[in-house]
């Protein structure tokens, strides 16, 4: 395992072992650079299959997974099924999460709930959804469960703002419009335009 690895692995591994799941210790002394969440990750992968370096491993792997399920559901309740597995095939064949993942870092599991939190809060102002308060609480976990403070606040800001002025049709955060000279503009939200 490479160093960065094996540091997260035996936080979590000092994390079973103590029953401290709250602060992450590293040789005893307090290892606070980064949130919880890819350790008790880690360490309940460690609870269910043991303590191996491949199991450490897993709560990377099966977030870059529903990372791609995550794509593909919402290309295809947004667009069409063939759209979102289009969307899906094409995140999971990308060469970033490829590369970006055979390291412990927990960038696609950030990614992974900011998508989720997204997701669950278009759902929850699609006005055709018949159960919109369980997506409010899928947005709230999903929010809950990101790893960095200022991606929080960022996402926080985002959603209050769309919640107070929401889009006339909030499935489409770009719309193509087609004007008379045969070029497409995409129209932002705002009005602002790029060719």
């Amino acid at each position: 395992m490479d160093d960065v690895d094996a540091v997260q692995a035996q936080i979590a591994r000092n994390m079973l072992e103590s029953g401290d799941w709250v602060t992450a210790r590293l040789d005893g002394v307090p290892y606070l650079e980064k949130a919880p969440l890819i350790y008790w990750m880690i360490a309940g992968c460690y609870r269910v299959a043991g303590v191996h370096d491949w199991v450490a491993r897993l709560p990377v792997a099966l977030s870059a997974i529903l990372l791609c399920w995550l794509t593909y559901r919402m290309g295809a309740w947004a667009f069409s099924r063939r759209a979102g597995m289009y969307a899906g095939l094409t995140l999971a064949t990308c060469v970033g999460l490829f590369l970006f993942t055979r390291i412990q870092i927990p960038d696609v599991t950030i990614t992974a709930t900011i998508a989720l939190a997204l997701w669950a809060f278009l759902r929850a102002l699609d006005k055709e959804e018949t159960r919109p308060a369980l997506w409010s609480a899928v947005m709230a976990a999903g929010e809950g469960a990101i790893e960095r403070n200022e991606l929080r606040l960022r996402l926080k800001r985002a959603t209050d703002t769309m919640l107070f002025k929401p889009m006339p049709d909030h499935r489409l955060a770009v719309k193509p419009v087609a004007p008379p000279g045969g070029q497409t503009t995409f129209r932002t939200p705002r009005g602002r335009g790029r060719r």
